[in-house]
């Protein structure tokens, strides 16, 4: 996500008042107070009362710059955290993502077939036995004349991105009876974002206040749309008023995600009228990569496979090519001697993101 901002992020040279001098730089320079009061002829001994009161005072100040320099930090965009960042981002109209709720399929059942089609309105609340959890049904579900079932999409009210809850009672009141089955795990949910997801958030905002539908003012309303979006393209042929965004997520882009877009893109509130938007998500391009490790140690294969396999996670955005020298980098970490593979370089454009399918490593103790 905003892979150009977080680099001249990372350029940023700390503030000159985060400078902090050391507790010798201190008591050097509170000795020197001292004998302006005591006279040049008093020795700063450690068995001196003076000395040890000098102690305590500078240590004191060391404190007090920590805590300055704290204070400093939570004032700026750039090192701000938690509620003090809400703070800031509240400034500029931009406030937190608190999550998406994870959702599976139900399947309502009449227990009698009507002849005439059943409606279940979306928000049916459902919960679970002991009533600690509530989901509600997404959209309205229609099960037609002469059926006895319909399958909808239920998310839960609780942001997570995984729940094997199960809340299969109905809570709200219908004009017929139903049994409720869930068919699946509550998933492609997100928890609250993070603060380095919000930080640039904030600092991509002022995009937002283009008029005429620039790059990054879309980009910035599609990341703002849902927290599981983790990069979006807008690729360069797009023609006049034609405006499509391709969206990619470490997890599945799936429905919810692409209208949660067109929602906040709306003609309403965001988008120029005459833009024709289209949401949709990036093409994925699966690898199945295959290398030759060799180890100094081959005590050490299993660290080193979970090492190697790390580097390989969530790695890749939307246009971003994988050459074979960047494929050896990940795998050439410590204790590994060479790397042999027969990988090609994998181009991709602006429409496709690489994701790795597989990865199979073979350790072999280096023979030097």
């Amino acid at each position: 996500m905003y892979k150009d901002l977080q680099k001249k992020l990372s350029l940023l040279r700390e503030p000159t008042a985060f400078k902090i001098k050391t507790f010798d730089e201190l008591l050097i320079e509170n000795i020197d107070l001292a004998k302006e009061v005591l006279g040049e002829d008093w020795k700063p001994l450690e068995s001196d009362p003076y000395m040890k009161k000098i102690r305590v005072l500078t240590l004191r100040q060391v404190y007090n710059q920590v805590d300055k320099k704290e204070t400093f930090k939570q004032l700026l965009i750039t090192t701000a955290t938690g509620v003090d960042l809400d703070l800031l981002g509240a400034n500029f109209e931009v406030f937190r993502d608190w999550g998406e709720y994870p959702y599976t399929d139900f399947e309502f059942k009449l227990l009698v077939i009507s002849e005439k089609e059943t409606v279940i309105p979306a928000g049916t609340v459902l919960g679970n036995d002991d009533d600690e959890y509530k989901s509600k049904l997404i959209k309205k579900l229609i099960i037609p004349a002469g059926e006895l079932s319909a399958i909808g999409k239920v998310e839960l009210e609780h942001y997570v991105v995984e729940s094997n809850v199960e809340t299969e009672n109905i809570i709200s009141e219908l004009t017929f009876a139903l049994d409720v089955k869930q068919l699946g795990v509550f998933s492609n949910g997100a928890i609250t974002e993070d603060d380095d997801r919000y930080r640039l958030r904030i600092i991509a905002s002022n995009a937002k206040y283009s008029t005429a539908g620039s790059v990054e003012a879309y980009k910035y309303f599609a990341y703002s749309s849902d927290a599981r979006i983790d990069d979006v393209s807008i690729p360069q042929d797009n023609k006049a008023l034609d405006v499509d965004i391709y969206l990619a997520s470490f997890e599945e882009v799936d429905e919810l995600m692409i209208n949660n877009v067109y929602k906040t893109c709306s003609a309403k509130y965001t988008r120029p009228l005459n833009d024709n938007l289209t949401v949709r998500p990036a093409e994925i391009v699966s690898l199945d990569l295959l290398a030759d490790i060799e180890v100094f140690d081959l005590l050490l294969q299993n660290e080193l496979d979970t090492n190697i396999r790390e580097n390989f996670k969530d790695t890749f955005f939307i246009g971003q090519n994988f050459v074979k020298s960047d494929f050896i980098r990940k795998c050439h970490i410590n204790n590994v001697y060479r790397v042999n593979t027969n990988f090609e370089d994998v181009v991709v454009n602006d429409k496709q993101v690489i994701r790795i399918n597989s990865l199979k490593l073979e350790f072999k103790e280096a023979q030097i």
